[in-house]
């Protein structure tokens, strides 16, 4: 009898271990690290820091914020916070950046209709300097970005 018991004990620890897994799985994104949230209020608050930190925000797109950060005066992370006004094009961007190997989704909320990625490649802006970045995006191009200050 006292076999019995311990295999329905294992057992019952096994199925609630099973749920919690798959309790974290479906719920990945609320499980990121305190510093991914903050970094997600950083950008929609913080202000462009000359030579250290670039903001800017698209005239264009619904709500999209860059952020450009320096190193040595060289461009060393690029973030981009995305939020939609349309469920369609939420889905579609969504779907693309899970996609890219060059960009690493930080986190994305369905029901805000957000997606925070990372570049891991820069593209045309790498070793850029602040300066170049800021002729670029601000003086090149001209009334797509405004800068965050």
């Amino acid at each position: 009898m006292k076999k019995s018991v311990i295999i329905i004990l294992i057992s019952l620890a096994v199925i609630v271990l099973i749920g919690i897994v798959l309790f974290v799985l479906q719920n990945k994104y609320h499980f990121l690290s305190s510093k991914t949230a903050k970094d997600i209020i950083k950008i929609k608050e913080e202000k462009t820091i000359e030579g250290k930190r670039l903001i800017i925000k698209d005239k264009f797109e619904f709500n999209k914020i860059v952020r450009f950060d320096f190193e040595n005066n060289i461009v060393s992370r690029i973030q981009v916070y995305e939020q939609f006004g349309n469920k369609s094009k939420y889905e579609q961007a969504k779907e693309s950046y899970n996609n890219l190997s060059n960009v690493n989704v930080l986190q994305q909320n369905d029901d805000q209709m957000y997606i925070f990625i990372e570049k891991n490649d820069f593209g045309s802006d790498t070793n850029l300097s602040y300066k170049e970045i800021y002729d670029k995006y601000l003086v090149q191009i001209i009334d797509a970005y405004e800068l965050i200050q």
